[in-house]
């Protein structure tokens, strides 16, 4: 007989010998022995995680000359028969191959006759998913309801692929990947058997490519064996997959920390110059980074799958990195690793990688600026005309429990410090919304602060704001405005309103110089008497004292300035 591959010479001929899956192999041996057989499984798993092999261990226990058993003797025809591949009863079908429903119906015909050799005849369907709609409907009664001598065992990698009508009519056993130290143990004794010297490290570096499939860690173990023609080390486990060792990674790993692009890149040219796979290697890189993250997160490290000669490194590089710097690193990893799946060179997306990685400190302070930035330019959009500096002294100021806990006063008369309006302009429309006024704050809102001194807060509004303008002015709107400013600021608020380049009326406005024969009314009341003017007379018309009187003809287009009694 020919060389044998190590996955298939070493593939477990007991449940015994099966490594993991510890839940499938209880429940499967307990059935046996108490004979409890089901009519269907479905083994379900990524691939190389024993579904196939535990399926045939399955058959051999069921047909075993002792059987049913959940211990095969390995030495009856059928136990032989079943392990060669070569048993009549033990029927193996591709799902992927035989997907039709001509198949499926040659299939229902076959499961009428009875077995050969053993008691049971099996059916294992693997990729069962693969079978189309109208296949699954044909096997739906047989699969419910077989002969007494049959057992289906369906097989698949991507079980949400297959309908939940036969789902239902199934037993069903969830493969779980296998540990790094689960297949580093079995291939340690794999090597043994074979009487191959290999170190821990070259089985960890065999093991973390398995990427938990035993049948791909012993695949790989056969070819870095043929590479190496002599005692299995790390470095020669490296060259033969096309990666770097675990230190390499490490200190690649700590220029990245460091922020030294330069010779990160240089150390990537120097990769791809030696034929590495680029790919694999920021994989490596993306899982050191994981290690260090579960030691700096407070982690035992029994979570970290390393040699001992690199944990001292895991160990510096957690101290000196923080969590969110190294979560920042995790993800722009996974970022890269997705584009790498079309990019047509890595290069290019592996060196992004390192310069984002090598950046990511700073771009929480970075977002941090530009979001104040952002925030001052919609305040300054708004047209603050000053703005009050606060306080640099805070100890001048005294706590805010104490300020809270004195007694209002309300600064009317004299000279008193302003708050900084603009600063708090937009916290003061909010209270307009606590206090269930919004239309009040919609209306604040259309204008802009110009300035706050002695009580008065002018409010300047554009020329097309006018209604808004208008129905603040309104005497209840003004009084609830002034009542909730006041309340907000601590101190007495009164409102002005004015357009833009338009000086705001002040609180005791001077008497305007105007012609009294010019007024409206006075116009209106000649017109309605049909009469004319004969004096004017100035003086205080709210004391009714007089200062001057003075005559002049009605067609005058003069008069006296100031306001007066017309008669």
């Amino acid at each position: 007989m020919g060389y044998q591959s190590l996955y298939r010479k070493w593939r477990p001929q007991t449940f015994s010998d099966v490594v993991g899956q510890r839940h499938v192999v209880q429940t499967l041996s307990n059935a046996l022995r108490n004979g409890r057989i089901g009519h269907s499984y479905l083994f379900a798993g990524p691939r190389g995680t024993g579904k196939t092999t535990v399926a045939r261990l399955l058959a051999k226990g069921l047909n075993c000359a002792e059987g049913p058993t959940p211990e095969p003797c390995g030495l009856c025809d059928s136990c032989r028969s079943i392990s060669e591949g070569s048993s009549v009863d033990v029927i193996e079908i591709d799902g992927a191959s035989n997907r039709g429903i001509n198949e499926v119906r040659d299939l229902r015909e076959n499961v009428k006759f009875a077995p050969t050799q053993g008691s049971h005849k099996i059916y294992i369907i693997d990729e069962v998913h693969m079978l189309t709609t109208e296949a699954f409907n044909a096997l739906l009664k047989t699969l419910e309801e077989p002969p007494p001598h049959v057992v289906f065992v369906l097989a698949t990698t991507e079980v949400h692929k297959v309908p939940m009508t036969i789902l239902s009519r199934c037993q069903r056993f969830d493969f779980r990947r296998f540990a790094i130290r689960e297949i580093a143990e079995r291939l340690r004794y794999v090597t043994m058997q074979e009487n191959i010297e290999a170190d821990e490290g070259a089985l960890l570096v065999i093991a973390h490519h398995g990427d938990g499939s035993m049948r791909d860690a012993l695949g790989i173990l056969d070819q870095c064996i043929a590479y190496a023609d002599g005692p299995l080390t790390e470095e020669v486990a490296v060259e033969a997959l096309g990666t770097v060792t675990r230190e390499k990674v490490a200190e690649f790993a700590a220029l990245v920390a460091a922020g030294r692009i330069g010779e990160a890149l240089a150390e990537i040219k120097a990769l791809e110059e030696e034929g590495k796979d680029l790919a694999q290697f920021l994989k490596e890189l993306m899982g050191h980074f994981r290690d260090v993250l579960m030691i700096a997160a407070g982690g035992s490290k029994e979570l970290v799958d390393a040699s001992p000669e690199i944990l001292p490194l895991i160990d510096s590089q957690a101290k000196e990195v923080e969590l969110r710097r190294l979560l920042k690193l995790l993800d722009i990893c996974g970022e890269a690793l997705q584009e790498l799946r079309w990019a047509s060179r890595s290069r290019i997306i592996l060196e992004m990688a390192v310069i984002k990685g090598a950046i990511a400190e700073d771009q929480g302070d970075i977002g941090e600026r530009l979001a104040y930035l952002e925030e001052r330019i919609a305040r300054l959009e708004k047209g603050p005309v000053r703005e009050r500096e606060r306080p640099r002294e805070e100890e001048a100021m005294p706590p805010r429990e104490e300020r809270a806990a004195e007694p209002e006063v309300l600064h009317q008369d004299g000279p008193r410090p302003e708050p900084a309006i603009v600063e708090q302009w937009e916290q003061l429309l909010e209270s307009f919304r606590a206090a269930k006024r919004a239309d009040l704050q919609a209306f604040l809102r259309e204008g802009r602060p110009v300035s706050f001194a002695d009580g008065i807060l002018q409010v300047e509004f554009p020329e097309d704001r006018g209604f808004h303008k208008a129905s603040l002015e309104q005497e209840s709107n003004k009084e609830a405005v002034e009542k909730i400013l006041s309340r907000a600021l601590k101190c007495t608020v009164r409102l002005q309103c004015c357009f833009c380049g338009e000086k705001a009326p002040s609180e005791n406005p001077p008497r305007e110089s105007e012609d009294p024969l010019e007024d409206p009314v006075v116009k209106a009341a000649v017109q309605l008497f049909g009469g004319r003017v004969i004096n004017v007379t100035r003086g205080d018309v709210d004391s009714g004292e007089g200062d001057r009187d003075e005559e002049y003809a009605a067609d005058d287009e003069t008069g006296p300035e100031g306001p007066g009694a017309v008669t």
